[in-house]
């Protein structure tokens, strides 16, 4: 294993092994309005944060599903990976950075809790590019 495989490793267990519990948590918290809200086509502040809990998750699981694969196959297995796969990570960088901006409009810190997933993911998108040749 690698030097970089082994920063992968210490990502996941440091940062997204926390980060899968908060946005699980979240989830689950919030799914049950987000659920009344979908059903009703409410649209209001709680309904916002709410899809950014399921997103942020979405986006996390993506991200476990790319770390996981470079771990195991290297680079090249980021190269040859789902667009699906890329785009949820995408899905959570948004939600993340969404939740920041929400944050420090004064609602809530929790908000930003997913900010440090954007480092293996940045560390991930690095790897795919050096993986080009």
């Amino acid at each position: 294993m690698n030097a970089s495989c082994r920063l992968a490793v210490l990502e996941a267990a440091v940062i997204l092994l926390p980060l899968t519990v908060v946005a699980a948590l979240g989830t689950i918290w919030s799914g049950r309005y987000l659920a009344v809200a979908i059903v009703e086509l409410r649209f209001d502040l709680l309904t916002l944060i709410s899809a950014l809990g399921v997103a942020g998750l979405l986006g996390v699981i993506a991200g476990w599903w790319l770390l996981l694969s470079f771990i195991r196959h290297g680079q090249a297995a980021l190269r040859a990976q789902s667009p699906f796969a890329w785009t949820g990570a995408a899905l959570g960088a948004v939600a993340a950075i969404t939740g920041a901006a929400l944050a420090f409009s004064g609602q809530g810190l929790i908000f930003a809790s997913g900010l440090p997933a954007l480092i293996p993911l940045a560390h991930l998108w690095h790897e795919r590019g050096r993986a080009k040749g």
